[in-house]
């Protein structure tokens, strides 16, 4: 399975403090099937220098993680470096945008704010993003007050909506996902996982769910779909890093 939506770096975010706790989120990511994870740290984008500093930031992170890793004697999903942009404005000023893609894809991982009131300019801002050759994720569309109102909106756009792994927990969660199956945007499952106490990868049982409900796609949410978008972008040797 691909995980392209995770908050693993120690240090960084409201993820993990430490390296160790990483490492055992990582770990249990693997043994639940996961062989590719996106290490997407929050980002907010409302200076000039965001960005620079967030990839410092991001690189110190890590390097002390891949240290950590390389100790153990444990087996581990690979992981691709993104970020989860935080979108309360058209972000596409930013000359050094590409830097938060995961990788060297036109990928973005992208959230708008969870209970605030509707922007109608959501959809304009994903639309810019567009138009510079980026291709937006919209990052736990699940989660999102007014869910309902940005698939309306966003209809048609050119974006991958990502669904928490959570999700398919609950009886509502399952039919919003088969609502959200209903649109034309392709779907992936992430995560999101924080740390191993109330936010952990809980990406197997979500599966096992998933193959129940949604039997014919539940192998393209889980890694087809993902697979697919990351894979023109990681030809010859570069595809070793993402296949399983």
């Amino acid at each position: 399975m691909i995980d392209l939506h995770t908050h693993v770096l120690p240090g960084i975010d409201d993820g993990p403090k430490k390296a160790e706790e990483s490492i055992r989120m990582l770990a249990d990511a693997y043994k639940q099937g996961v062989r590719l994870c996106g290490a997407t740290p929050h980002v907010v984008l409302h200076q000039e220098d965001a960005i620079a500093h967030f990839i410092k930031k991001r690189q110190e992170s890590y390097r002390a993680l891949s240290a950590e890793m390389e100790k153990a004697s444990l087996s581990f999903p690979k992981l691709i470096l993104g970020a989860e942009v935080f979108l309360d404005h058209d972000i596409t000023r930013h000359d050094a945008l590409k830097a938060l893609c995961l990788e060297e894809t036109p990928y973005i991982l992208v959230e708008f704010p969870l209970s605030a009131p509707y922007n109608p300019y959501w959809s304009e801002w994903l639309h810019s993003l567009i138009v510079r050759g980026f291709r937006p994720i919209v990052a736990h569309i699940d989660r999102y007050l007014h869910a309902e109102k940005m698939l309306s909106d966003f209809h048609g756009l050119a974006i991958t909506y990502q669904i928490n792994a959570a999700r398919f927990r609950s009886f509502s969660g399952r039919r919003f996902v088969g609502r959200l199956l209903s649109e034309a945007a392709p779907c992936i499952v992430g995560s999101d996982m924080h740390n191993m106490a109330v936010r952990n990868c809980d990406i197997q049982i979500a599966f096992t769910k998933a193959n129940k409900k949604f039997p014919k796609k539940a192998e393209a949410l889980f890694s087809g779909t993902a697979m697919q978008m990351l894979k023109p972008y990681f030809g010859g040797e570069k595809y070793d890093k993402i296949a399983y």
